[in-house]
């Protein structure tokens, strides 16, 4: 091995065409003027970024993005836990009675929109509860010192008896508020999943707590 001594390397950087055809950058170690070391390191060709991973990121701050400014707009809106309970389902040769919970937000000082659940199970206790699934409009208004109300209730109820046989719900209803408790009446139509089954309907009453 040839003694270096204090000579200091230089180094000197040219592009060499290979045997694809493709040009590469060349690093060469320069020792001195007469000797040469023919020592190359090949720099690897710069990488293209995956497209894949910048859309999937993309898509990633979009969703985290669009999260952040939902809870956002959840906490300045005026949301309202409720609580409900439900002493008379009656209709179509049985009575029921029902519990459901869920939120409503104000979109408008009048409008609020909601969504909840519950289990509805009838009085004499034959049959397996029920539990609906529900999205709630109500519009809201005051009458001198009376703030009546107006809900509509739609989705769907799971048979938990019958798994097959499941029900699509409506429930408009009009009622008082009373500070934070409320009172309401209302129909309760089911329309049953299977095509053969009947639809069956039923008055419904409630008290209801917001808190």
């Amino acid at each position: 091995m040839q003694d270096l001594g204090h000579r200091k390397p230089k180094l000197h950087i040219r592009n060499e065409q290979n045997d694809s055809g493709r040009v590469e950058k060349i690093t060469h170690l320069i020792f001195s003027p007469q000797s040469v070391r023919n020592r190359r390191f090949r720099i690897p060709p710069r990488r293209k970024p995956n497209d894949n991973l910048l859309k999937n990121l993309t898509t990633m701050k979009k969703f985290l993005l669009s999260l952040v400014l939902g809870i956002s707009a959840l906490c300045a809106s005026a949301v309202e836990p409720f609580i409900e309970f439900q002493p008379i389902q009656a209709g179509d040769y049985w009575t029921a009675f029902n519990f459901q919970g869920g939120f409503t937000a104000k979109v408008h000082p009048n409008i609020a929109l909601g969504a909840g659940f519950g289990i509805t199970e009838r009085w004499n206790f034959d049959y397996a509860p029920l539990i609906p699934l529900f999205a709630r409009l109500q519009f809201e208004g005051r009458i001198r010192s009376l703030y009546p109300f107006f809900s509509f209730d739609v989705g769907y109820e799971i048979n938990t008896e019958h798994t097959d046989c499941g029900a699509v719900l409506v429930n408009p209803m009009v009622g008082l508020k009373f500070n934070r408790w409320y009172f309401g009446i209302g129909y309760l139509g089911h329309c049953w999943t299977p095509k053969h089954a009947d639809s069956t309907s039923c008055f419904n009453m409630k008290i209801g707590y917001n808190f």
